[in-house]
């Protein structure tokens, strides 16, 4: 397994994983709310995170080409939906802090880690594959027939 390839798988988990954490957690009087990734848009990046994730386990990649292009859009499209969030979120929170210590407004840790899942996604996609890591066969197969000339 090469680099790039191990970028995506460890990104598409991080897309899974931060969807089922919580996106938004407010602390008021009354006790602690939280707002889990997948009650939200954290389906659709869940979802894309799957699909990344059989992807990227079934796609070994060509030598000397980009490992996955369409998985770098996919983490482009996850990271703009985490940044529209992330505005929304932080917009509600600038709200909230007009009544300090009754409203205690927070980011959650799922959008962050969706959002640090969706740069792997990106980087791991858009990285090239080794020329040598996908050709363990032809390896063999050329020394065997340099022992064995005819």
């Amino acid at each position: 397994m090469h680099k790039a390839q191990q970028l995506t798988l460890l990104g598409a988990s991080g897309l899974v994983v931060g969807a089922l954490l919580p996106w938004v957690k407010v602390t008021t009087l009354f006790g602690t709310l939280t707002k889990a990734g997948y009650e939200g848009d954290g389906l659709i990046t869940g979802a894309i995170g799957v699909l990344l994730l059989v992807g990227a386990l079934l796609h070994r990649g060509k030598p000397g080409q980009r490992y996955s292009v369409a998985s770098a859009i996919f983490g482009m499209l996850v990271a703009a939906v985490v940044l529209f969030d992330y505005t929304n979120v932080a917009s509600a929170i600038a709200d909230t802090v007009d009544t300090p210590g009754v409203v205690d407004a927070a980011v959650g840790p799922g959008l962050y880690l969706t959002a640090v899942a969706a740069l792997l996604v990106v980087v791991g996609g858009w990285h090239r594959v080794p020329e040598t890591a996908a050709r363990p066969q032809e390896a063999t197969s050329s020394v065997s027939a340099q022992e064995n000339p005819q």
